[in-house]
């Protein structure tokens, strides 16, 4: 227990700058998003009050959602380093992790004096990874609240709308971000040109999870409609086209039917139907916990990854 304790003050003192300019983001992000939910909540109130007949109560009957100039901008404006916060911390937190000291020359004392490496190296990643993931708590606690208060009359159990950027996915995604950036980190052995690589892998971390979304869902089809409120709450994943007989086509024939050429007619018949594949709003379990998955299986490959790239690592 003493080790353990010894490890988590180890790891703050080393890293106190990254976890500090860490917390200052999700303390930001954070507060934000309480002081615009509580604005929600209290147009909300009043709406309860007065009725939809007047602005911007009106949006509440259609989709559930207060259309309120002021608290829209600012979450369009906020929403991008939210959910960039869990993969950007990875970076801060991770790359130096263990460039630090392979940079400083420090690495190979800690070896001689650990049992192995694999106990060096749990004593350098676990400290900084809880304290991470606790500091990025609020911010998905936070989220959790401001998609209650944006969508007041649906079930936010139920509901894709603001999907990774609050609840335990936030977290997840922080666990493969950091173990990513340490490896880098490990394999670089400097500092700086660390800082870039793992923000580069990172990235691209991030860019693959948004890519593999669903992730192996089954999407239904679902005409297109007018109302917002068909579509509340329900992930978009593409678009697909039929013909009068309801037989698939793909894209480009779909807009070979769409071409009308000169002096002919619009013959709207043989135009293509279009409809979107969309994952129910009641499937988001299932989604997150295919996410969860995914992340899972890549967090253990790059920590098994970090643990034998230590095991080889020569001494600076």
């Amino acid at each position: 227990m003493t080790a353990v304790r010894r490890a988590f003050l180890l790891g703050w003192r080393l890293h106190r700058a990254e976890l500090a300019a860490v917390t200052i983001a999700s303390a930001a992000i954070s507060l934000v998003w309480l002081r615009t939910a509580a604005e929600l909540d209290a147009v909300h109130g009043a709406c309860l009050r007065i009725g939809p007949s007047v602005a911007p109560c009106g949006g509440l009957r259609e989709s559930g959602q207060y259309f309120v100039g002021a608290s829209q901008d600012l979450i369009l404006m906020v929403a991008p380093f939210a959910a960039a916060l869990p993969f950007a911390a990875g970076v801060v937190l991770g790359a130096p992790l263990l460039s630090r000291e392979l940079e400083h020359r420090t690495a190979h004392i800690g070896w001689s004096l650990a049992r192995t490496r694999a106990r060096w190296l749990g004593l350098r990643l676990v400290p900084v990874l809880v304290i991470g993931l606790l500091l990025l708590v609020p911010v998905a606690l936070a989220g959790e609240v401001l998609a209650r208060s944006l969508y007041p009359l649906t079930d936010a159990g139920e509901n894709f709308e603001r999907y990774g950027v609050r609840g335990p996915l936030l977290l997840l995604r922080f666990i493969p971000a950091l173990a990513l950036a340490a490896l880098a980190g490990l394999l670089v052995g400097r500092q700086l040109p660390a800082l870039l690589v793992a923000g580069a892998l990172v990235a691209a971390l991030g860019a693959g999870l948004t890519w593999l979304r669903p992730f192996g869902a089954t999407p239904v089809e679902r005409a297109p409609s007018e109302r917002p409120a068909d579509w509340l709450g329900s992930l978009y994943v593409g678009v697909v086209y039929r013909d009068a007989d309801g037989n698939l086509l793909r894209e480009e024939e779909a807009w070979a039917l769409m071409v009308v050429a000169e002096g002919e007619e619009m013959d709207e018949a043989r135009f293509p139907r279009e409809t979107f594949l969309v994952i129910p709003g009641e499937r988001l379990p299932e989604v997150m916990t295919r996410e969860a998955g995914v992340i899972g299986v890549t967090s253990v490959a790059l920590a098994g990854a970090l643990a034998a790239a230590t095991r080889r690592r020569r001494p600076p």
